[in-house]
């Protein structure tokens, strides 16, 4: 069965304390944008990954969690510079 995500969900990472809020995710499922949290903060406000990665990356769902216009805004730096995608599972990050 295949993992279901979608935005606002918040999940556990393999091998790793920290936690992914999800903020978006483009329309054709290829790329997921999410926020690293760590401790109940905001670490990094901004990651793109190819869904499949994440996928692979996360364990456990944990909650729904406020999205908030801060994650927009670091999104649209990353596109106001022609931002790449990761292409490494969130732990190697």
């Amino acid at each position: 069965m295949e993992t279901k995500i979608e935005t606002g969900q918040v999940w556990s990472i393999k091998n790793d304390k920290g936690k992914v809020l999800i903020f978006d995710l483009d329309k054709k499922r290829e790329i997921v944008h999410f926020a690293y949290l760590k401790n109940g903060e905001i670490i990094i406000y901004h990651i793109p990954i190819t869904y499949n990665l994440f996928l692979k990356s996360i364990v456990k769902y944990l909650d729904n969690d406020e999205i908030t216009q801060d994650f927009f805004d670091a999104k649209k730096v990353w596109e106001k510079h022609s931002g790449g995608v990761w292409d490494i599972e969130i732990k190697k990050l």
